[in-house]
């Protein structure tokens, strides 16, 4: 009895693979890392699931010039996690400037065009598209030595405070003034007049918005954040290398 049990059990965990073609959009976004930054092409179900740990299964081959991506099904899981949403699979593709043709195939339907990557962003041009459809095409690329986010002052001396902590950064050579492309970048845009919007952020009334270029670098920008851990503001960086770093004490 032992021994059936542990199999019902395993066959009620199992994981499913649904192959019928679904729409899907694609959206973009941006990998940040210490050793190089990449594209990561987001696939999103139209329609929900009965559970949220619904995966879209991908496969991906990068030969010369050619980017090819199969979507080879939505994965059932075998533990349900009770939430209604769209099935997410994500692929990540790093590549030197230049154009590549691309081709998203999912069954029978084929989606085709070239993705052309420059020192700034990625751009697609899409010649036939099925059962897809693209959130975005163009991308434009998180600058180097780029940092952004959110200082909150806390009293009246906190402003003081944080202008300090400004006036320490432009003396370390930072640029408060950073001008962007205009556009949409992975986890932020540039608006028309270069304000920087990041969706889904409210900022309240001791709240300030903070871009710079700093060219010494995430650890000497760290070791500075460490001088103003006893201040009374706080401040988190985002960085272009992906890391989120602040002066809080832990």
């Amino acid at each position: 009895m032992m021994f059936i049990s542990m199999v019902l059990l395993n066959s009620c965990n199992r994981e499913e693979l649904i192959t019928t073609v679904e729409p899907m959009t694609l959206d973009l976004a941006e990998n940040l890392t210490p050793y190089g930054n990449s594209l990561i092409l987001k696939f999103t179900t139209e329609r929900s699931y009965e559970c949220s740990n619904y995966e879209v299964k991908i496969a991906m081959q990068d030969t010369t010039g050619v980017l090819e991506i199969d979507l080879l099904g939505v994965l059932e899981p075998g533990v349900c996690i009770e939430q209604p949403e769209p099935a997410r699979g994500y692929a990540l593709y790093s590549s030197d400037p230049d154009t590549y043709e691309i081709r998203i195939k999912q069954q029978d339907r084929v989606s085709e065009g070239t993705l052309t990557v420059t020192n700034t962003r990625y751009l697609f041009n899409w010649i036939n598209l099925e059962s897809l459809t693209p959130v975005q095409l163009e991308m434009i690329k998180v600058p180097d030595q780029f940092y952004w986010g959110v200082l909150t002052r806390g009293t009246t001396n906190g402003t003081a405070e944080a202008e300090e902590f400004r006036q320490r950064l432009r003396n370390e050579g930072a640029n408060l003034e950073p001008v962007l492309l205009e556009g949409e970048y992975g986890p932020f845009r540039v608006t028309s007049g270069g304000e920087l919007v990041i969706d889904g952020l409210q900022l309240t009334p001791s709240d300030d918005l903070i871009m710079m270029y700093f060219p010494g670098g995430t650890e000497h920008l760290n070791d500075v954040l460490g001088d103003f851990t006893r201040h009374d503001f706080q401040v988190t960086f985002l960085t272009h290398d992906g890391y989120s770093i602040n002066n809080q004490l832990l």
